[in-house]
């Protein structure tokens, strides 16, 4: 599988919500109230015009596998966003891409840390985060998408 990563076009952060949605909907058992969260994460990031944000679709002849952006938390440190792989691109890096494009962009922007937020079930994330030099940080545990979760905080410093 060849798998290129492409800059967000337009209409590609409706895909990344409705991608993203279906499969947290389906894999984990979320209620459709994610959905309005990553709502709210595509509008952020589309009502900013920020040289030091940007995103990526991680795609191949079959179309889109996977995406992530990265947005600026403060001047110093990057936000990692809505990292997800499709079900039939998973355990072939596509994931290890996406998070090396955005500390690539991280670093040459000037940020100084990296940081992203996850919940505890998501164990496969967190074992790719941790590749990355990732570590947690911190953990609340919390009620939504109609079950109890931790939030998690991770970084890295670049």
């Amino acid at each position: 599988m060849t798998v290129i990563l492409r800059a967000l076009q337009p209409g590609d952060l409706g895909w990344i919500v409705t991608a993203q949605t279906r499969l947290y909907v389906e894999e984990e058992g979320w209620s459709g109230a994610f959905e309005a969260v990553l709502l709210k994460i595509a509008l952020d990031y589309a009502s900013r015009e920020d040289p030091r944000q940007s995103g990526w679709i991680a795609e191949d002849d079959t179309g889109p596998l996977g995406a992530v952006l990265v947005v600026r938390r403060s001047e110093q440190t990057a936000q990692l966003r809505v990292l997800h792989v499709e079900k039939s691109a998973r355990g072939k890096g596509v994931g290890g891409q996406l998070v090396d494009a955005v500390i690539a962009f991280a670093t040459r922007h000037g940020y100084t840390r990296i940081e992203l937020e996850t919940k505890d079930t998501l164990v496969s994330a967190h074992a790719l985060y941790r590749s990355r030099g990732f570590a947690l940080v911190s953990q609340t545990p919390e009620q939504a998408y109609g079950q109890t979760l931790h939030e998690q905080l991770w970084a890295r410093d670049l």
